[in-house]
């Protein structure tokens, strides 16, 4: 399954529990259903989450370390049910200008292929058990612009927990010009940076853009192929672009140029032993739908002394997210002046690039 940068911090961070030990509850205990879930065309596998909340008389911290306080022992149903838009001239948001295909409804099936990781994202020992890790997954192929709606059943409960997203699609690249390989990018160490652009893609909120840059390292004879990520501060389009539009709105991103050397020169470490070699440039970029954004804008936010941490779901008869992303890339070369600035520049003189 593809990778994607732009959102991959939120999945490690979808639920944050605060404990207090000599907290007392008071009130009956309720199975609160925790969904999370972010589709993506471009993956060959889709994954959802749910978890439960967990409450009980025993310390918090001891509780978490037990994967049935927050995983359903049971399978329980999980499915998509896949709609067309009507007419493209008409609100999308308006849920009768949507028809059920005829594939109509995709049945998940548990898994627990993707072990939890034990650490944390700063290297320290979570505090959630992990010896199960229940997630529900299809590898059926979903369509851009078309509007998916989650629908979840646990035994027990009366009400069916729903949410819904439209896929994100046509995200237009102006700069540099996709499907030619051989195009030749100017990044000389400090007079030519350069200006990445595109147009908005439909249904797309929240876009990030990130440079990769792929390098052959030899050492003793072996040689492996490495990348680094140079990551742009994200950018929120104005206005959405809907379906009856043929382009949207023009965003751009500066790179290369003096910061693209720095980045170089301060995350690849220094071996006189190795030598190295540019193999190319990708130019990532990542788009995020509106339930997304706000998502992420939420959740980022942090709360004045004494207030809590302000939330946001779009899950019906339940918590937490389901929305959609897109992914698109652009790969080019580096022109000849800028392979030399690598091979004899000041931030990256030490790292023993080939010149040109």
């Amino acid at each position: 399954m593809k990778t994607f940068n732009l959102f991959i911090t939120i999945l490690s961070l979808l639920f944050i529990l605060s404990c207090d030990e000599s907290f007392k509850i008071n009130d009956e205990w309720s199975d609160i259903t925790i969904i999370h879930g972010i589709l993506n065309q471009e993956d060959s596998a889709h994954y959802i989450k749910v978890n439960k909340a967990f409450l009980g008389d025993a310390s918090a911290y001891e509780m978490a370390k037990e994967a049935d306080s927050i995983q359903y022992a049971e399978s329980i149903d999980v499915k998509l049910i896949e709609y067309v838009i009507i007419d493209n001239t008409f609100s999308p948001y308006d849920p009768y200008n949507w028809d059920r295909t005829k594939r109509d409804t995709i049945i998940l099936e548990r898994t627990n292929e993707i072990p939890k990781d034990k650490f944390s994202s700063n290297g320290e020992e979570g505090v959630f058990g992990t010896e199960v890790n229940y997630l529900y997954k299809t590898t059926e192929k979903l369509k851009g612009l078309y509007k998916y709606k989650l629908e979840v059943k646990v035994p027990g409960k009366e009400d069916h927990i729903t949410s819904e997203t439209i896929l994100i699609d046509n995200l237009f690249i102006v700069y540099p010009p996709p499907n030619q390989p051989n195009f030749m990018v100017h990044l000389e160490q400090y007079s030519r940076p350069v200006a990445t652009k595109w147009k908005t893609a439909t249904y797309g909120k929240i876009f990030e853009h990130i440079l990769r840059f792929h390098y052959e390292e030899t050492e003793a004879g072996v040689s492996s192929n490495k990348f680094i990520d140079i990551k742009y501060p994200s950018k929120i389009a104005d206005n959405i672009r809907m379906p009856d539009e043929y382009k949207g709105d023009e965003m751009s991103q500066i790179v290369g140029g003096e910061d693209f050397y720095i980045n170089v020169g301060g995350s690849i470490k220094e071996n006189p032993n190795a030598s190295r070699k540019a193999i190319n440039l990708e130019f990532l970029f990542y788009v995020g739908g509106n339930n997304l954004n706000t998502y992420l804008a939420i959740s980022g936010s942090a709360g004045g002394y004494g207030q809590s941490q302000p939330e946001y779901s779009n899950i019906i008869y339940g918590t937490g997210i389901f929305a959609s992303r897109y992914n698109f890339s652009v790969k080019a070369i580096l022109y000849g002046e800028a392979i030399d600035s690598l091979a004899y520049g000041y931030h990256t003189k030490h790292l023993n690039f080939e010149p040109y």
